[in-house]
């Protein structure tokens, strides 16, 4: 048993992995890590210096016949990438084809009614990259996705870079410094795209982003 601090890019699913567990929820539901799971509520959201704890690997033993075959099937979850494309609108893009690039190997892959293209991936994934195809698609060039790097909802890193994949132009996800040394265009940026979003969704336009627009861009994103 022991204690894991997180660092950029790592999640449940790749944590367990890497230590020889079945399942990330031998990890999740661990009693250890019930103010972890309260806190953060998504095994794949995690922010850098969350405290893990990892228990060690138990043995099972099962009765059975000799000489005979026997199959033992693991029922666990498999992480999944799921991407949703958009027109410059925000209404989704149905039926766009792309190309999958994910651990040297390429997929063909298709977005359904929702927009949304969902595939399995291996929970040790940490770069894919998305080829759009035909004559107008969505993005002319490659979509680079870091798997595990979508900090909390609550940090500014983490709200930053949801707005900036909807569309809304917020900046580098590096927290602007409150010293008042900051970029004067970097804190107009990322106020203008606070207040683009709020003015969208029928929120108070202050620019700031407090609890109430921070949870409104989560039910928009979707995590």
């Amino acid at each position: 048993m022991s204690s894991h601090v997180t660092r950029q890019g790592e999640h449940i699913g790749r944590l367990a992995k890497q230590n020889g567990l079945a399942s990330y929820l031998t990890i999740w539901n661990h009693a250890e890590n019930a103010d972890l799971k309260s806190l953060r509520e998504n095994p794949n959201v995690l922010f850098p210096g969350d405290d893990v704890f990892i228990p060690e690997k138990e043995t099972k033993w099962y009765s059975a016949a000799t000489e005979k075959r026997h199959k033992y099937k693991l029922h666990a979850k498999r992480l999944r990438l799921r991407v949703v494309v958009q027109d410059q609108t925000g209404e989704p893009v149905p039926d766009q084809e792309a190309i999958l690039l994910m651990d040297g190997a390429l997929d063909t892959v298709q977005s359904g009614a929702d927009g949304m293209i969902d595939k399995p991936i291996p929970a040790t994934l940490e770069r894919a990259v998305l080829l759009f195809q035909g004559q107008d698609p969505p993005f002319q060039g490659p979509v680079e996705m870091r798997v595990g790097y979508l900090d909390p909802i609550d940090t500014e890193s983490g709200w930053v870079a949801r707005l900036n994949n909807l569309g809304y132009r917020a900046g580098s996800t590096e927290p602007l410094p409150t010293d008042g040394t900051a970029d004067p265009d970097a804190q107009k940026a990322r106020q203008s795209a606070v207040e683009e979003f709020q003015c969208d969704n029928g929120l108070t336009v202050d620019g700031i982003c407090g609890p109430r627009t921070q949870a409104k861009i989560k039910d928009v994103y979707g995590c």
